[in-house]
């Protein structure tokens, strides 16, 4: 059967995330659209429908996350020295400083 290339736009982390659940589960984003494409086809309904209001909570949680995202950007990087210590380690570490 001859196949068409279907393309949208998402987030390139969301993006990175989904993939990898789905590489999880053994299958793609290529298998996915085409599952829900049969769906539709079969059913004549969207699977999945996201109410007006629900896609405005969506878009100001992400903005939100967004500005989250920029402001981690602002901190200054992990110390190599604590990047594989637990916090128990780092606190005994810190106290041992000032005894």
């Amino acid at each position: 059967m001859p196949t068409a290339v279907v393309s949208g736009r998402v987030d390139v982390k969301l993006k990175r995330q989904v993939d990898a659940i789905l590489s999880t589960h053994g299958t793609s984003a290529n298998d996915v659209i085409g599952a829900v494409w049969e769906q539709i086809a079969q059913t004549h309904e969207v699977p999945m429908r996201i109410k007006p209001e629900e896609a405005e909570r969506l878009a100001r949680q992400r903005a939100k996350f967004a500005e989250f995202e920029k402001f981690l950007e602002t901190l200054p990087p992990i110390n190599p020295e604590y990047a594989n210590m637990t916090d128990d380690e780092i606190l005994a570490m810190r106290i041992d400083e000032y005894v």
